[in-house]
């Protein structure tokens, strides 16, 4: 079973950030929210990542699972009744490249091999190992996975691939 939830710091901060931005926007023509949504989202997911890169943070397998409930928080809010945003602003800030971006670097990182991981834990720094061609399928990466509860990778899988744009 999944037991991860959100950190305390990804609350804090989304609640801090993005929550007043939702607010602030609902009485504005959805046009405008869109663009005030996708700017205020992709600003905030992009300073994430930048940080992880510039802290050179590195993860290891639970430290990845970890990093996508993190990220998957993100879209929750979104989604939330608590957004009080349109379904069409909710799905606009879904579509944005900048969780496709973080969607290939929880791949990524889930495809570090094992003996890394036993080695020396945390070996991959987020987005600098994922190529291009990092849409593999999970189950095709490494044992390590093997760990994780199959139909929670399953399902995680498939509501992302379906929504990735053909090669």
């Amino acid at each position: 079973a999944n037991d991860i939830t959100p950190s305390d710091y990804v609350i804090s901060a989304s609640s801090a950030v993005l929550t007043p931005i939702m607010e602030g926007i609902r009485s504005l023509p959805q046009e405008q929210q869109i663009s005030a949504m996708s700017v205020a989202l992709t600003a905030f997911m992009e300073a994430w990542m930048a940080h992880i890169l510039k802290e050179q943070l590195k993860f290891s397998l639970q430290g990845a699972l970890q990093l996508r409930c993190d990220f998957e928080s993100i879209r929750g809010l979104l989604q939330s009744p608590v957004s009080g945003l349109s379904p069409e602003v909710v799905q606009a800030g879904l579509s944005l490249p900048v969780f496709q971006q973080s969607d290939n670097a929880i791949i990524c990182l889930l495809q570090q091999p094992p003996r890394k991981l036993y080695l020396r834990p945390c070996a991959c720094p987020i987005l600098l190992c994922c190529p291009p061609v990092c849409r593999v399928a999970v189950e095709n990466v490494s044992d390590s996975l093997q760990s994780l509860d199959s139909l929670d990778r399953r399902a995680w899988e498939r509501r992302h691939t379906d929504n990735l744009p053909p090669n």
